[in-house]
């Protein structure tokens, strides 16, 4: 959080240099490809595109479920021994079935599938990188709400990035301070903008990440059940992720041009 916090700081030094100063500098973090918005489209671009690969090779096939791991060893494991067999015969025969068992158990409990080593390897590192890549855009935007002269906002940059990181709060929060920053961002500097619209992409957005949640925890429980329901409900987590950042991008660029609109209608 720390780390996060810095960084969201150190990007707007410049901005807090000069408080009162509205044009000059100011327009570099209004335009829709300032480096806080290309992150963010770049790490979610990469996002949609690794969980689209990662589905794919669930389509393609994986290693066996957990739900037949135990069944498994007990076929491989479980033998019988010829009465008749000498004591060097018996001995053979156990370091045999002792060594198919640690090669089942190798197999099955390593990251033997492209979509394994992406939910234990790629998945935390782009998730990190994402809220990241999410905290910095949210500072920046809800920070430039005070140089387009926005007053009675109930979210401070701070609070933008706190609440993409809080648990549990994490989940309400970006949808309510993103749909602030939206209705802020009003061109229209002539009347309230509390009374403004929301943007349904912001709403698509939200229902996507509700709906991707308890998915994600499903697919995590469906593995001990079944291996086609597993499948499946990846399948559809992973629909759920890829349309979430697509909405995410869609929302990055609007703000952006709807805060350059703004900030062009104060300085003219």
């Amino acid at each position: 959080m720390a780390i996060v916090l810095y960084i969201c700081f150190y990007s707007d030094m410049d901005t807090r240099s000069q408080p009162g100063k509205v044009i000059g500098q100011k327009q570099a973090f209004f335009a829709s490809g300032g480096w806080q918005s290309k992150l963010l489209l770049t790490v979610l671009a990469i996002y949609s595109i690794a969980t689209i690969v990662a589905s794919m090779s669930i389509l393609a096939g994986s290693g066996p479920s957990a739900a037949t791991l135990g069944d498994d060893l007990f076929s491989v494991g479980s033998f019988e021994i010829d009465k008749d067999a000498t004591p060097e015969e018996i001995r053979a025969q156990t370091s045999e079935h002792t060594r198919k068992i640690f090669q089942k158990v190798r197999y099955d409990m390593s990251p033997h599938s492209f979509y394994d080593w992406f939910q234990k390897v790629v998945a935390p590192l782009l998730g990190f990188t994402l809220i990241t890549a999410y905290c910095i855009w949210f500072y920046r935007a809800s920070s430039n709400l005070v140089a387009l002269q926005v007053q009675g906002t109930r979210f401070s940059p701070v609070w933008a990035v706190l609440g993409n990181i809080i648990p549990v709060a994490n989940i309400i929060l970006p949808y309510l301070i993103l749909t602030e920053i939206w209705k802020a961002s009003t061109p229209d500097t002539g009347s309230s903008w509390q009374i403004g619209k929301r943007l349904m992409m912001i709403d698509i957005w939200f229902a996507l990440r509700l709906a991707a949640l308890p998915a994600g925890i499903v697919s995590v429980a469906s593995m001990y059940l079944s291996q086609s329901l597993h499948t499946r409900v990846i399948l559809v987590s992973s629909v759920l992720l890829v349309g979430e950042c697509i909405m995410g991008m869609l929302i990055v660029r609007a703000v952006d041009r709807r805060q350059l609109t703004r900030f062009a209608a104060i300085a003219a």
